[in-house]
This record gives C-alpha cells, sequence and structure tokens, in this order.
C-alpha cells in the first residue's frame, strides 16, 4: 500500500518502491510506469463499479458525476478528497457510505450490492465478478498513475539504478 512504502522510505527501511497517486512527491524522485492493461498512450482514470440496478437509465460506457448524486459510494480514502471537491463542483455532495485502505474492499461492498466502488480503472479491472459493471467517470479527470519512487537524498546502489533504467 502507498502510504506503507511511503514510511519505508522515509525510515530508510526501502531504497526503492511502487505507489499510486496522489502522493506528496516533494522529497521523491518519481518516475510513472505505463500499465499494461491500458493501451499505448492511454491515461488511467477512475470509474464505477457496481451491480447494474445502479446504472438504470444510462446504457453509455461514461456518465457523468451527477449521475451518482444521492447513491452510496464506496472509496479508498486517498481519493475521498478528490471525489468530494469534483462532486461539490457539480453541484452536490456525495453520499460516500464506506472509505478503506484497499481497492479489495472497495471491490467487496460493489460484489455485495451495497454501493458503488470508485476506483482507478487499472484497479478495477482485477475484478472477476461477471455481474458488476464498470462505468468511466466523465468529469474526474485526474490520472491515478502508478509510480517507481525513491529519496532525493539517497544514494543507490548501481544495481537498484540499473533497475530504476528499466523504465
Amino acid at each position: 500500500r502507498t502510504e506503507s512504502v511511503l514510511a519505508a522510505l522515509r525510515e530508510n527501511e526501502a531504497d526503492i518502491g511502487f505507489v499510486r497517486e496522489p502522493l506528496n512527491v516533494t522529497s521523491f524522485h518519481v518516475v510513472p510506469i505505463r500499465n499494461t492493461l491500458l493501451p499505448p498512450g492511454e491515461a488511467d482514470h477512475f470509474v464505477a463499479l457496481a451491480k447494474p440496478y445502479f446504472f438504470e437509465g444510462s446504457g453509455k460506457d461514461a456518465i457523468p458525476l451527477e449521475d451518482l448524486q444521492g447513491k452510496p459510494l464506496v472509496t479508498h480514502r486517498r481519493y475521498r478528497e478528490m471525489l468530494v471537491t469534483a462532486c461539490r463542483k457539480h453541484g452536490f455532495t456525495p453520499h460516500i457510505i464506506c472509505e478503506n485502505d484497499g481497492i479489495q474492499s472497495s471491490l467487496s461492498w460493489a460484489q455485495a450490492g451495497i454501493g458503488i466502488a470508485i476506483a482507478p480503472y487499472t484497479s478495477a479491472v482485477i475484478n472477476t465478478d461477471t455481474s458488476l459493471v464498470i462505468r468511466h467517470l466523465e468529469d474526474l479527470n485526474f490520472s491515478p498513475r502508478v509510480c517507481l519512487i525513491w529519496n532525493q537524498n539517497k544514494k543507490l546502489f548501481s544495481e537498484i539504478n540499473a533497475f530504476i533504467n528499466l523504465f
């Protein structure tokens, strides 16, 4: 998880780590990692993942944020502020019923039919439940990239530098 990787880097318990944005990168070197789940040149994006009845009346692959108004939402706590800010810009406060620390929790709530999971596309596609529907969120424009990071002030071994150069 991003928080534990950041802590390990700050405490010098790790030399490098893979994390998902958003995060404060002021003291780190950052290299975005291309995700092979996406076509070349396409950025990751946020999706809504839920049972089909949450999307009744919308047969589109992409939905506006307003379609989430009044519906129970489940999200990772790192994305809460971004989601609330975006929804408020569209005239409503989201009904977040669960904030969690992992995509598996969000997927479980969606699989149980309790709410709509809000997650990056590349995290949502790990879902194997064919009864869930994925909808691109049109108005959530933040791209949650996966990045390789390391401390700016740390001297790295040549083997680690060689690994970093693969990206």
